[in-house]
């Protein structure tokens, strides 16, 4: 039996990219993001950078949630090509948005799924793009007896934050699916506590 593992993949950082078609100049503008608020914000920021458009047409992907709009495009002209970029691209955390400022001549349905496509495909060749990996974060509690073991076992963690008091506190990150670095500080009875 084969399985397929499929990984998802995220940007480094904002792009954006302009392709003009028949007079209609589409900017393509990616961004990463966390949440549906980020998305929302990032798209109501794009509306005051981009006043005038007759279009700000878009589609993010976060997880399991996908969401797109044609923003008074014709129906399945814009949002649903830009989200088939993302799908096609195995991206996550990332919402694409197109700003259209019409030129006066119409492209017809073909014409707008092809610059739509265009403009999101042109943008995401300029990125740079790498494996998503989902962190989690924990507060490990333990005695300061246990300092240079638990310092030796997060050598190669990111520790956020530190605390003396009582006992030592940490608040490490740790990649979700982590599972060897939990079972040592467990081993030496650490509390840990998901944050």
């Amino acid at each position: 039996m084969i399985y397929l593992v499929i990984s998802m993949f995220t940007i480094t950082s904002n792009q954006t990219f302009t392709l003009e078609v028949k007079k209609s100049k589409f900017i393509a503008i990616l961004q990463k993001i966390n949440t549906e608020e980020e998305a929302k914000e990032t798209l109501n920021e794009v509306k005051k950078i981009y006043p005038n458009a007759k279009h700000y047409t878009y589609a993010y992907i976060i997880g399991n949630v996908k969401k797109m709009s044609d923003d008074k495009e014709p129906t399945g002209t814009a949002g649903g090509p830009i989200l088939n970029v993302l799908e096609k691209n195995q991206l996550t955390h990332v919402i694409c948005i197109v700003v259209r400022y019409f030129g006066g001549i119409l492209l017809g349905a073909p014409g707008l799924v092809r610059a739509y496509s265009k403009s999101t495909i042109m943008c995401l060749e300029n990125a740079c793009i790498i494996p998503f990996i989902e962190y989690e974060k924990y507060e490990i509690i333990f005695p300061y007896s246990l300092e240079k073991e638990i310092n030796f076992i997060l050598k190669d963690i990111v520790i956020l934050d530190k605390k003396f008091d009582e006992k030592v506190c940490y608040l490490i990150e740790l990649e979700k699916e982590e599972k060897i670095v939990k079972d040592k500080l467990k081993s030496l009875m650490v509390e840990i506590k998901k944050k």
